[in-house]
């Protein structure tokens, strides 16, 4: 996480990789590696490692960082349908909300 915050994007998917062949099920994980991923403008491992996180457990961070990928990609059909659902699973996110909006702006 530290390699991931600082930058160092490379490092870091190796730090994660590590951890997901160890434990297949640390949600954790796929989605730092996802934001690695995103870092290196790896956007289809990103999106990979995200939907992996979602399959393990369904968080708020990990829909809002699925749709925010969405959302840079110009998917804004998979980024309404990604943000949609977290916002029915989370109705009190505001940061769910505030991606929904742009989404719908676009």
């Amino acid at each position: 996480t530290c390699s991931r915050l600082l930058g160092d994007y490379e490092n870091s998917v190796k730090y994660y990789t590590k951890l997901v062949d160890k434990e297949v099920y640390l949600h954790e994980a796929y989605f730092g590696r996802a934001l690695s991923y995103r870092g290196l403008e790896e956007y289809n491992k990103a999106i990979a490692d995200f939907k992996q996180a979602l399959n393990i457990v369904k968080s708020e961070y990990i829909y809002a960082g699925l749709g925010d990928l969405y959302i840079l990609l110009g998917r804004d059909g998979e980024a309404k349908e990604v943000l949609e659902e977290g916002n029915r699973l989370f109705p009190e996110s505001t940061l769910i909300k505030k991606l929904l909006v742009r989404a719908y702006k676009r």
